[in-house]
């Protein structure tokens, strides 16, 4: 998975919340950590608030689809936020 902050920058903007639960697939953990802060920089810059705490899950989202067993638990990638009210 290729990471980018504008894809967490959204699940921070529509959560709206000061503290919120992340997880993520082990294998992506290390990109979703690398634009994590400036995620949060750019939603506390464009909501004028303050950058909000983010705790990474430990853990994880199932891993990547195997060819080798179809009937495995996976997940094609992404994250997932969760607040006290709200998760995307």
């Amino acid at each position: 998975m290729h990471c980018h902050s504008y894809r967490v920058y959204p699940s921070l903007l529509r959560l709206k919340e000061p503290s919120m639960l992340l997880r993520c697939r082990k294998d992506d953990l290390h990109s979703v950590e690398s634009v994590l802060d400036s995620a949060k920089n750019e939603y506390a810059q464009k909501t004028n608030v303050h950058s909000p705490e983010v705790v990474v899950d430990q853990i994880y989202l199932p891993p990547a689809p195997s060819h080798h067993d179809a009937h495995t638990r996976s997940c094609a990638g992404g994250t997932h936020f969760q607040g006290w009210k709200n998760c995307v």
